[in-house]
């Protein structure tokens, strides 16, 4: 069964965007000793092919990879640390 997803910015007005779409950029950082999960969880991307994942906790000395298959430490992993503001651009 396929689910259609609409992009974000289909619940603007047409004449609001003009056409563009909202560019937003991530921050990463390398997963530290003292990190720690919020309740829903923290955001981290693999180094070697950067697929996203979700992560509850953080008991693990290292992680394979759901898409690349690779065994990855710890320590190499990125954590998201937040969004920065997005920028309006042309499709």
């Amino acid at each position: 069964m396929m689910i259609e997803t609409t992009p974000h910015y289909a619940y603007y007005p047409r004449s609001y965007t003009d056409g563009k779409i909202l560019e937003v950029t991530q921050r990463y950082r390398h997963l530290q000793k003292s990190d720690r999960c919020g309740k829903m969880g923290e955001v981290i991307r693999c180094p070697h092919c950067t697929s996203h994942s979700t992560v509850y906790h953080l008991a693990w000395s290292a992680l394979t990879c759901d898409k690349c298959d690779n065994s990855v430490e710890k320590g190499d992993w990125l954590i998201q640390l937040g969004y920065e503001k997005g920028e309006w651009v042309d499709e």
